[in-house]
């Protein structure tokens, strides 16, 4: 697994990034709640992640299984 790294960049209230192996992201709260909404907020990140697992893993089961899968969404 790639090391992750979230550091405070000084660029707003609560903006971070977040260095995923070669990845570059940020992370930020909305402006509701005192952001600048300049990334994702942490909350939506585990939500992504949950996403892409799901969708993975349907795409894994489907090949495993020889089923013609053209497309996963996971909203």
């Amino acid at each position: 697994m790639n090391k992750i790294i979230i550091t405070g960049n000084g660029q707003g209230r609560y903006q971070q990034e977040v260095s995923i192996g070669r990845h570059q992201l940020l992370a930020d709260e909305p402006e509701s709640l005192g952001g600048d909404d300049s990334g994702p907020s942490p909350m939506e990140f585990v939500l992504t992640g949950l996403g892409a697992c799901t969708a993975i893993t349907l795409r894994m089961y489907a090949e495993r299984k020889d089923l013609n899968l053209t497309q996963v969404s996971v909203a």
